[in-house]
């Protein structure tokens, strides 16, 4: 039944937290903090792709609980070169 293309047959939990789930759940949190990002400063829609980048930015700089309070940043290019001095409240003309 599974020969074509090498499937193989994985059974799992129905109610399972897949990998498509966490990615959902992640999307529905960005595009909640781009949301009160963008309302809070009243820009203009075409500026929505900008804010998501900066708020996927942010997360990737943050410390994150399933990394044990170690920032992903840090964790994907094995160095330490995390800084927050850069950063600035979003809408700043400064």
């Amino acid at each position: 039944m599974f020969t074509l293309m090498d499937t193989k047959w994985k059974e799992s939990a129905v109610y399972a937290n897949t990998n498509g789930q966490c990615a959902k759940r992640m999307n529905r949190t960005i595009a909640k903090r781009v949301r009160s990002m963008w309302s809070h400063v009243k820009l203009l829609k075409s500026y929505w792709a900008e804010a998501m980048m900066i708020d996927v930015y942010l997360i990737n700089i943050s410390p994150s609980n399933p990394l044990d309070g170690d920032v992903p940043q840090r964790v994907w290019t094995r160095r330490d070169i995390v800084s927050y001095k850069h950063l600035r409240v979003f809408g700043c003309l400064a």
